[in-house]
């Protein structure tokens, strides 16, 4: 029995510390800098757009049509972590010092990363729902 019991405090005490990750490793990038704020108003004129190209943009991203007063950037650490965890297990990389932009958008998020581009320099991107489902991913 004192065996079992062992094993047994090993194996949590074994996920528990997998599951521990620093807060500065998965953070939101600050909010003050000039592509924080880029993908906000960015964000903002996808969610509230009314024209033809808002429109086509938002339903082909899935990026929920809202009020300005529902677009905000994240600086929360365990809301950034959930969404970085979705990311890199989308992408197949370690989670571990992922710094992202994180916009909330009614219920859904739009995530930028600005350490992996794509070749003219755009961001790699992705919408998620509000249980941090990928429902898209693009660049820019």
């Amino acid at each position: 029995m004192t065996k079992h019991i062992a094993i047994t405090l090993s194996a949590v005490l074994i996920a528990t510390a997998a599951s521990v990750v620093p807060g500065e490793a998965q953070s939101c990038r600050p909010s003050t800098d000039a592509i924080a704020r880029a993908t906000l108003a960015w964000a903002t004129a996808m969610a509230t757009g009314s024209d033809a190209e808002a429109v086509a943009t938002r339903s082909q991203l899935k990026i929920p049509s809202t009020t300005a007063s529902k677009v905000a950037l994240v600086t929360d650490a365990a809301t950034c972590l959930k969404a970085v965890q979705a990311y890199a297990a989308d992408g197949n990389f370690p989670p571990t010092d992922v710094s992202v932009y994180l916009v909330k958008v009614n219920t859904s998020y739009i995530l930028k990363d600005p350490s992996r581009t794509i070749m003219d320099g755009a961001l790699v991107s992705l919408v998620l729902d509000s249980k941090f489902k990928i429902l898209s991913r693009f660049t820019g």
